[in-house]
């Protein structure tokens, strides 16, 4: 099924197991699970989160550590928009811009499990 706008068309359903399928919102919630999962396990080992409730010991909520990363990404993707408009490359050359905007995607959603889980703990002040 196929969607126009007056810009664009979308693919609405394709193949999912077509690795050169148009994405789909849905395909790129399922790759940023992914991940955030294989991240996850290296930034924080068996203890989800690990890394950001380690924000603790330096006097930090960890919703805040994540805000942090959330600053620098979107830094990120404003520099790159900028060099991608002078048709200059980017210093750092493996991670793509949209590799960077997937980070701030799973970025938001650990912020908001984080917020959840400090809010259901009396954690968040």
């Amino acid at each position: 099924m196929t969607t126009t706008s007056p810009l664009l068309t979308f693919s609405v359903a394709p193949d999912p197991t077509n690795p050169d399928a148009p994405l789909t919102f849905e395909r790129l919630l399922q790759e940023c699970a992914e991940l955030h999962r294989l991240k996850d396990s290296d930034y924080a080992g068996s203890e989800p989160y690990a890394n950001f409730m380690f924000s603790y010991a330096y006097g930090q909520r960890p919703d805040r550590a994540v805000m942090t990363r959330l600053s620098d990404k979107f830094r990120r993707v404003c520099e790159l928009l900028i060099k991608e408009q002078a048709g200059t490359e980017p210093a750092v050359t493996d991670e793509s811009l949209e590799d960077t905007l997937r980070d701030l995607l799973n970025y938001a959603g650990i912020m908001l499990v984080l917020r959840d889980t400090l809010r259901r703990s009396d954690r968040l002040v």
